[in-house]
Parts: C-alpha cells; structure tokens; sequence
C-alpha cells in the first residue's frame, strides 16, 4: 500500500501542547493537552488519510515508509531538510491519526519504521506500508535529467506537462506524484534510476 498527500507538511507536531492547571482535593494538578493549531494538524491527517485506509485494519508486522517533502523555496529538489521539526516529532501525529483510522490492529505492529525529510517539488508526505518480504525492496534512485537521452515525444511531454519524471531504461514519462513512490516502472516493470525532469530547463525542439 502506497499513496502521495499532496499538501505543505505541517510544522506544527505533538510536543505543542497547551498545560491546564487546577485543583483536585485540595492539591494543585496540571494536564497536558493538544493545542488548537495541533489539533487542526490531526484533523487535516484525519482528512487525507481516510480515504487510504484499509477495507480490514492490517495484521502481522509492517514496515512504515513516510517521506517528508517541504516546499522548496530556493532548495534543490531532493536536498536533504537539516533544520527542524525532527522527524520522530513529525511521525507521532500522523502514526497516531492512522491508528485511529485503524490502518493496522495495533501500532505495535510497525516493526520497522523508516523516515526521510528533504526539499522538493511537488511537496507532500509519501506514505508506504510494506509486509516484512518486502523490507528488502531496493528504493528508486534520484538523478538529474539529460535531455538529450529523451526521445520527442518524450521530451514534448516533458516541456508542456508541469512536472514529470522519466524512466532511465525504457524513457517513459510519468507524473510527477510518482517522484517520491516509484521502485519499479510502471511502464516496463523493472527497477530503475529516475530522472527529474523540470520543463522550466528542456531545451526547445
């Protein structure tokens, strides 16, 4: 299971919190709760994720893929993201909101867990659920275009498409929501290296 959200991640995570104090028989107590920009993160999950959820809540060990895409403003799309929020404080929110739409049993059963964040063009959070023979699964690798190993119609695609991206074996473009999901091409089936391809940089033809 597989799918790309196509939306700015959030910012905020689960440490921002709001504390109330009160009293309770006589001795002063506090309790942390979700503040109200956290709990508009989890109703925004809440709304891109339902439509993924599983038919029956999964069973069995899983292995959890979450990929981080942040706006790129002036980064290379790609480029590692350095500066915060952390990734274990961007999963708690989203593995919880999963949990509650009942993606698996039990969160007990993400057995592996693997969580990237960098810059890129479409933004969005990449979501992949995968059962323990397909942990091994070698991921796609990113590479930038060489036009010139496009064919036309390849390239035309390319220039009047908004973004796309192009199988390095059997040169077949594809759009770019598959950037952040493809280990295999859909076209020709094998594994293969992908080409970012930007129409802002094809030359004419």
């Amino acid at each position: 299971m597989q799918f790309f959200i196509p939306m700015v991640p959030p910012t905020v995570t689960h440490q921002d919190k709001k504390l109330r104090a009160f009293m309770k028989g006589g001795k002063p107590c506090a309790v942390l709760h979700d503040s109200e920009r956290l709990k508009a993160v989890k109703q925004k999950f809440h709304a891109y994720l339902a439509p993924y959820r599983p038919t029956d809540p999964l069973t069995g060990p899983v292995r959890l893929v979450v990929k981080w895409i942040f706006p790129a403003d002036g980064h290379q799309t790609g480029e590692w993201k350095t500066t915060k929020p952390d990734t274990d404080n961007l999963q708690k929110a989203l593995k919880d909101t999963m949990t509650r739409l009942h993606y698996w049993q039990d969160d007990a059963q993400v057995s592996s867990e693997i969580v990237e964040k960098f810059w890129g063009d479409p933004c969005g959070i990449f979501v992949q659920i995968l059962p323990p023979e397909q942990y091994d699964a070698e991921p796609a690798r990113w590479i930038e275009c060489d036009y010139k190993e496009l064919d036309h119609q390849s390239l035309e695609m390319v220039r009047t498409g908004e973004r796309g991206i192009c199988c390095s074996k059997c040169r077949h473009v594809f759009r770019a929501e598959l950037l952040w999901s493809a280990n295999f091409c859909p076209n020709c089936g094998q594994p293969m290296e992908v080409y970012i391809c930007d129409p802002s940089k094809a030359p004419s033809i």
